[in-house]
C-alpha cells in the first residue's frame, strides 16, 4: 500500500468517527432540550394552577367583603343630617364636583372589589400573585 493511500485512508477513518460522534452529541443535546422544556411547561402548568387558585381565592374574599358590605348596609339605619343645607347657589357657572382626598384614594395597586372603604388588592410580581390583601374600614 503506498504512503498516499494510507494517508487517504487515516484522513477517511477520522472524518468518520468525528461525524458519528458529532451526531451522537447532537442528539443526546438535543434530547436534552426537549426534556427541559418538558419540565419548563410542567412548571408553567404549576404556576397557572396556583394563579387560578388564588383568584377563586381572591374572588371568595371579594363576594364575602361584598355580602359584609350589605349587611352592614341593612343593619345601619341611614344617615339623616340635623343641619340644614344651604339652598344651591344660582351661579351661572358649574363647579366641578370636589375631589377625592388623598386619605379615601386607594394606593396604587391592582384592585378587584370596592366598597365603603374597603377593598381587596393584589400585590404582584411577575406573572404570580405574592400578596393577597383584603382591608375593611369602620
Amino acid at each position: 500500500m503506498s504512503a498516499t493511500s494510507k494517508v487517504v485512508l487515516g484522513v477517511s477513518v477520522v472524518l468518520t468517527l468525528s461525524t458519528v460522534t458529532g451526531v451522537h452529541l447532537k442528539q443526546t443535546w438535543d434530547r436534552q432540550r426537549l426534556h427541559e422544556g418538558v419540565v419548563r411547561d410542567l412548571e408553567r402548568l404549576e404556576r397557572k394552577k396556583e394563579n387560578l387558585r388564588l383568584l377563586e381565592e381572591q374572588q371568595s374574599l371579594t363576594r364575602q367583603l361584598e355580602e359584609e358590605r350589605l349587611r352592614r348596609a341593612t343593619q345601619r339605619p341611614p344617615r339623616r343630617s340635623t343641619e340644614t343645607q344651604p339652598p344651591p347657589s344660582r351661579s351661572t357657572e358649574t363647579q366641578p364636583p370636589p375631589r377625592r382626598s388623598t386619605e379615601t384614594q386607594r394606593p396604587p395597586q391592582e384592585h378587584c372589589g370596592i366598597a365603603d372603604g374597603a377593598y381587596v388588592s393584589v400585590h404582584r410580581s411577575d406573572s404570580t400573585v405574592s400578596q393577597l390583601t383584603l382591608r375593611c374600614s369602620g
